[in-house]
């Protein structure tokens, strides 16, 4: 079901080396990795988007 780009292309967080740990880093990981969000992304999105997190 999954289209070909969806299969070959994923969005990730990329972080300057060194700031992997940061304080910013650790909060946008957190935020996208609610349950809310994933919801969010199917009702916005539906199946253009796969949602990973």
């Amino acid at each position: 079901k999954d289209s070909d780009i969806a299969k070959r292309m994923a969005n990730v967080i990329v972080v300057k080396k060194g700031n992997e740990k940061s304080a910013k880093t650790q909060i946008l990981i957190e935020a996208l990795s609610q349950d809310n969000i994933e919801t969010f992304i199917k009702n916005k999105f539906g199946d253009s988007v796969i949602y990973l997190g």
